[in-house]
């Protein structure tokens, strides 16, 4: 008896690779209490001074508040007090926030546009944020 020899050709088919992905934009709720203690002395040192805040975290990243006691530059016409947000985070290529600031629960800002905060443009606020006087008779009335 013979035997024939079978050669059967076999056809591979490349390997089926199915991937996936996501993403989701998470919405954070946050809220920082920043006290400056002996604002009128601190309005003395002039437009320019700066006091900060210590940073905080809200969503994930570092936030820090920068106060103005009369105003950010000597160049803005007098009167204001400015305030701003700072993105301390260095590991981070956009981080889209809205924000506002309050004075003694008095708010001069409502909530304003979302803002993108990148390493080139880590500050966003208002060089015109309150009136020093309205500030001060804030201050005044809680003291």
């Amino acid at each position: 008896m013979a035997t024939a020899a079978s050669t059967a050709s076999s056809t591979t088919s490349p390997p089926h690779t199915t991937t996936m992905s996501t993403h989701s934009t998470e919405l954070v709720k946050g809220s920082h209490e920043f006290t400056v203690a002996g604002y009128s002395l601190q309005k003395r040192n002039g437009a320019g001074h700066r006091i900060s805040s210590g940073f905080f975290e809200v969503g994930g990243y570092s936030w820090a508040v920068r106060f103005y006691p009369a105003g950010s530059t000597k160049d803005q016409e007098e009167g204001h007090v400015s305030v701003f947000l700072e993105l301390g985070s260095t590991v981070v290529e956009k981080v889209t926030a809205r924000f506002r600031f309050r004075v003694n629960g008095a708010t001069a800002s409502s909530w304003g546009q979302f803002n993108d905060f990148t390493l080139s443009s880590k500050t966003w606020g208002y060089q015109k944020f309150m009136e020093i006087e309205t500030v001060e008779s804030e201050y005044s009335t809680t003291a």
